[in-house]
């Protein structure tokens, strides 16, 4: 099945790491994501066939559906276009507990813990491959709203309980809807399939 933007691509390891790519080609750059890390921006550079996206420290290379990753002077790990279904991995690296306390009032998140039920029960949907919540808002009669996106920009609206025992809607939004007062700001990616990457798939810091 094609991906609903052409232009994303996700490659992955033999261990099944994996890197999501969007080609932006009018700015003619490459923006590389790797779970855990900031997005990694390449400019093209002209190559014969295949691309080339580089800035002298690390460039993202391929033809058809191979692709070889370099990172500062390590060897290039090789990648292929990943099967429909992947799971990111969360680089390596140490992260600070998650504090609610100390966010905004208009920060989602805040509430985030409360609205966990929901949540996972909302991830459990088919709502594409990598669903991220970008928001989750309490409601009346003991609900919760959930916003998804999946590694293809897809957006769904969830609607469940906020004690998460079952599902009771869940839609597709149409391309371009517009986003909710602090959609995606924050991001939260589940936990599930989060493992750190294996030695021979490793990448650097970004």
């Amino acid at each position: 099945m094609a991906p609903a933007d052409p232009n994303r691509a996700r490659y992955a390891c033999a261990d099944g790491t994996v890197l999501a790519v969007t080609f932006e080609v009018a700015a003619a750059r490459a923006v590389i994501e790797l779970l855990g890390r900031e997005p990694i921006v390449l400019p093209r550079v002209g190559v014969g066939s295949g691309f080339l996206y580089a800035d002298g420290h690390q460039s993202l290379r391929g033809l058809g559906e191979e692709a070889l990753r370099e990172t500062g002077g390590m060897a290039p790990i090789a990648r292929t276009l990943a099967a429909t279904s992947t799971t990111l991995r969360l680089a390596p690296g140490d992260y600070p507990p998650f504090d609610p306390g100390a966010k905004a009032a208009d920060d989602w998140s805040r509430l985030l813990l409360d609205l966990m039920p929901a949540i996972d029960v909302c991830l459990r949907e088919p709502v594409g491959d990598l669903p991220r919540v970008v928001k989750a808002w309490p409601m009346n009669r003991g609900l919760a709203g959930v916003r998804l996106q999946n590694i293809d920009g897809g957006r769904h609206q969830c609607v469940g309980p906020a004690r998460g025992a079952a599902v009771e809607g869940v839609e597709q939004l149409a391309l371009g809807a517009p986003a909710l007062p602090g959609e995606g700001d924050p991001i939260f990616t589940p936990v599930a399939g989060a493992i750190r990457v294996a030695r021979a798939c490793a990448t650097s810091a970004s």
